[in-house]
């Protein structure tokens, strides 16, 4: 009768810890990170348990190239997210030799297409109580690389043209769209520095092509000034990653050209849509004589 009475009991307990619910954090768009394995969430109707997490990645030819282990952490009734703090340390063993380097060189697995599993398991009896499953895509593209301007160019135009290359390769069937954001650089800091500890001065989204000119309703660079500009690229709409961070100085263009006053006033004609095309054009005019022979005339 003991015997059943056992028996009974550990299916009882089996059962009462079978229904632990686990949902892991959406990862950014084709990325994924030994780290992401770790971010879930946990709904637990039944009693106190004594858990840890098991989570491995499988790829497309059936092979495991990682798979991971936390530390033992009490899961409480009701819902949980998990933090980092209470699940470390974290053995991780990873299956393939390049599996590091690629981690630390794009951040992200491999290209190519994942099952990736999160399973609760009791502490005491390893059975598992809950299980999260998915199949990803993942691609490792390149950052948005910046062109224009020039890393630490002085600029003169109060609407200043920024351009950049996309990702590349680019995911087919996803809306790519991009954002600017521009820093004050203040004294001692670094660009990169100020892009992370700044309030952006200027920023734009949803911009749909890498090339963005600094809007009329956009606040006025201040002259003299030293700022830090960086592009982010989101796959429909969520971020996927972010370009090197530059910087440009703005000068005031009428101390520049203070013998055309009115130059950068004017209205860019259909003739001259290339903007940097233009200012160098109006470059060259300045420096000729002719051009100041014509602008002495018309002011005697």
């Amino acid at each position: 009768m003991k015997k059943y009475i056992l028996i009974l009991f550990f299916l009882f307990t089996g059962f009462a810890h079978s229904q632990i619910t686990v949902v892991l954090q959406q990862p950014p768009p084709f990325r994924f990170d030994v780290d992401n394995l770790w971010k879930v969430t946990l709904t637990n109707p039944g009693a106190s348990v004594n858990v840890y997490l098991y989570g491995e990645v499988i790829n497309s030819a059936g092979i495991k190239v990682v798979d991971g282990r936390t530390s033992n952490f009490i899961l409480q009734t009701g819902t949980k997210k998990v933090s980092a703090s209470e699940i470390s340390p974290v053995d991780v063993t990873k299956y393939d030799n390049t599996i590091d380097n690629t981690l630390k060189k794009t951040g992200t697995f491999r290209s190519g297409e994942y099952n990736i599993c999160v399973y609760v398991r009791d502490a005491a009896s390893n059975m598992d109580l809950g299980v999260f499953c998915n199949d990803y895509e993942i691609i490792n593209s390149t950052q948005s690389e910046l062109i224009m301007p020039e890393d630490g160019e002085t600029l003169y135009l109060s609407r200043p043209v920024f351009s950049w290359l996309p990702p590349s390769p680019n995911p087919s069937g996803v809306i790519v769209t991009y954002q600017i954001n521009i820093f004050p650089v203040m004294n001692r800091q670094t660009p990169y520095y100020a892009s992370i500890s700044s309030p952006a001065f200027y920023s734009e989204k949803n911009i749909k092509e890498n090339v963005f000119q600094y809007p009329v309703a956009g606040k006025s660079l201040i002259p003299g000034m030293k700022y830090a500009w960086q592009i982010n690229t989101f796959y429909n709409g969520s971020l996927f990653n972010s370009s090197e961070v530059r910087s440009f100085v703005y000068e005031n263009s009428a101390e520049l050209y203070s013998d055309a006053p009115n130059l950068f006033n004017s209205v860019i004609s259909n003739e001259h849509k290339d903007i940097a095309g233009y200012l160098e054009e109006k470059k060259k005019n300045l420096e000729s004589d002719d051009y100041f022979n014509s602008l002495n005339k018309n002011n005697s």
